[in-house]
């Protein structure tokens, strides 16, 4: 039977009790109940070991869940969909220290499948929105710490072809009040805030708003 042409499109992620476990460890999810539509923005909150950046990882693919269902845009997690998503770690790790901050930009951008037209734009554009002119042509492991995560959030944003982008702990060098700050945070659209918790058993897992 056909869908219908009213119905809303599927999640872009949609995890149905998840849990997970480290060896030796606490449980880090405890039936995780998640969903995110594209271009919604969501900031998950909570104390170290609430299972937040678990939860990111496990989107990710980098862990997989002892139970639960995880589904990407409606489906069984699959490379073609993974590569819809954009990610970012603590400590801008996903920066290449031997290129350039203008290198960076447009090595993400093409690995994302940017026309080299709209990447080169973008790229100048991030630069001044981010306030990295100075980083245009220096190489990435000569940044400060605050350029360094200020380049990685650019870096995401570039790969402006995918549908959800999930960071943990974006904001970790970046120290607000500044003029610098207040540019970067105007580039992300308002946040719905969403409490992580650890939940006991026989309580409902996912958290409070």
């Amino acid at each position: 039977m056909a869908a219908s042409p009213m119905s809303e499109p599927p999640y872009a992620v949609e995890a149905l009790g998840l849990e997970k476990t480290y060896p030796g460890g606490p449980a880090a999810l405890r039936g995780i109940d998640f969903y995110l539509r594209s271009g919604e923005r969501v900031a998950l909150l909570g104390p170290n070991g609430a299972g937040k950046t678990t939860l990111v990882k496990t989107i990710a693919g980098l862990l997989t869940p002892d139970a639960g269902e995880l589904k990407l845009f409606g489906a069984r997690p699959a490379p073609a969909l993974r590569r819809r998503l954009g990610f970012l770690f603590e400590e801008a790790e996903n920066l290449y220290g031997y290129l350039t901050g203008w290198e960076n930009l447009l090595f993400y951008g093409r690995l994302a499948g940017v026309r080299e037209h709209t990447l080169r734009r973008r790229a100048l554009e991030l630069l001044d929105e981010f306030d990295l002119e100075a980083a245009k042509g220096r190489p990435a492991q000569s940044l400060s710490r605050g350029q360094k995560q200020r380049l990685a959030l650019a870096s995401v944003l570039i790969q402006g072809a995918r549908s959800t982008s999930s960071m943990s702990r974006p904001w970790g060098s970046i120290c607000p009040p500044s003029a610098t700050s207040s540019r970067v945070f105007r580039s992300f659209p308002p946040l719905w805030l969403r409490r992580m918790t650890r939940c006991s058993p026989g309580r409902s897992p996912t958290a409070s708003w």
